[in-house]
C-alpha cells in the first residue's frame, strides 16, 4: 500500500498513481482485482460532475464518468490500458435515492465511505474503506500531481441531502458541492 509509479498520458501530463487497495476490489468477470491504483494527487485541471447541479442518475449517468471511461481512458499508456481490468462499484442512484447500484468500471472515482470509512453525506453501501486512505493525510491532494494548490476533489458518491451535489474532500474533510462546480480528479482502476 503507497507503492507509487509515475505514467504519462498521450497529452504529457504527467501522474503519480499509488496501490490503494490489495485484494479489495471485485472484479465484475469474478474474484478480487490484485491491485486498485489510484492518483497521489490530482490532475493539473479541474473538471464537473455535470453540466448542471443534478446528481440524478448517480456517477454512472454522469459527464464525468463519460469522460473518464472514454477521453481519460485513451489518454493513458496502451500498455496500461491493455492490464486495466472491469471492476463492480456500488454507488447511489442519486436523486435522494438510498438504492444502490453496482456497475462494472474501468476507471472510478473513491465513495465517501471508501475513502472516510464511514458516511456523513452519503448512502450506505459505496463499499470499504482502501488502506491509503486510513492515514488521513492521504486525503488531502495537490493539483498538478502534487506541484499547484491544494484542491477540493470529487468523489463518485451523490449527496444525500438534495439532487444537486456529489460528495467532495475539502482540506482533507468530508463535504458536498453543487455537480457543475469544478473540482480536481483524482482517478482509480484495477488491474
Amino acid at each position: 500500500i503507497g507503492s507509487e509509479k509515475d505514467i504519462t498520458l498521450s497529452t504529457g501530463e504527467t501522474l503519480t498513481l499509488q496501490i490503494w487497495g490489495e485484494n479489495h476490489d471485485d472484479l465484475t468477470a469474478g474474484g478480487k482485482a490484485r491491485f486498485t491504483f489510484g492518483l497521489k494527487h490530482l490532475m493539473a485541471g479541474t473538471r464537473r460532475m455535470n453540466a448542471t447541479h443534478t446528481n440524478v442518475g448517480g456517477f454512472a449517468g454522469s459527464e464525468l464518468y463519460g469522460w473518464l471511461n472514454g477521453d481519460l481512458f485513451g489518454l493513458l499508456p496502451p500498455d496500461l490500458q491493455a492490464i486495466i481490468k472491469p471492476v463492480d462499484k456500488k454507488t447511489s442512484a442519486g436523486n435522494q435515492s438510498a438504492t444502490i447500484n453496482t456497475n462494472s468500471m474501468k476507471m472510478f472515482l473513491p465513495s465517501e465511505v471508501e475513502v472516510f470509512g464511514a458516511t456523513t453525506y452519503s448512502a450506505v453501501g459505496e463499499g470499504t474503506q482502501y488502506p491509503i486512505f486510513v492515514d488521513a493525510a492521504n486525503r488531502i491532494k495537490k493539483l498538478a500531481n502534487g506541484t499547484g494548490a491544494i484542491s477540493k476533489w470529487w468523489e463518485r458518491s451523490p449527496f444525500m441531502g438534495d439532487k444537486n451535489c456529489f460528495c467532495e474532500i475539502r482540506n482533507g474533510n468530508a463535504d458536498a458541492y453543487g455537480a457543475s462546480h469544478l473540482n480536481g480528479i483524482c482517478f482509480a482502476f484495477c488491474i
